[in-house]
């Protein structure tokens, strides 16, 4: 019983937050992305160590035809960068590529590009003077 009202509860908290997005257009979703990251503060040596999300996908929205937004799900649920107070910026667009510069604060910077001929999402993040220091480059397959 326990199980079924905790998955009801996530039905309605993700058909909510779904409803918030629902104005945008959907431009790629990306699976889970999956790379390598580097803990400056905690590392022992020089070594990248295996990082990625899990169960968790990447979405590039675009809202009025000049509102772009990243949408993710993570463990804790699903965000939008945008709703979450992030400053976004389209920063390079190619014949086929777009690129969009996610500025969480003054050190926390997220690189998103998106090779939209091939279906490929490239993100590097650097994340500097918060909790855990993390410098991290993944990679994902789009649909």
């Amino acid at each position: 019983m326990k199980q079924y009202i905790q998955f009801l509860i996530f039905v309605f908290l993700f058909a909510a937050t779904l409803g918030s997005f629902a104005q945008a257009e959907t431009i790629r979703e990306c699976n889970a992305p999956k790379g390598v990251s580097y803990f400056p503060n905690t590392a022992t040596s020089d070594e990248w160590e295996d990082d990625g999300f899990s169960n968790g996908f990447i979405a590039l929205t675009i809202k009025d035809k000049s509102e772009v937004d990243i949408i993710y799900r993570d463990l804790t649920g699903i965000h939008s960068l945008r709703a979450d107070g992030v400053t976004l910026d389209v920063i390079g667009t190619g014949e086929h590529s777009l690129s969009i510069l996610a500025k969480h604060n003054q050190m926390v910077h997220e690189l998103y590009s998106f090779d939209l001929k091939n279906n490929r999402l490239f993100i590097s993040q650097h994340k500097l003077e918060v909790l855990v220091d993390k410098v991290s480059s993944f990679q994902s397959v789009c649909k």
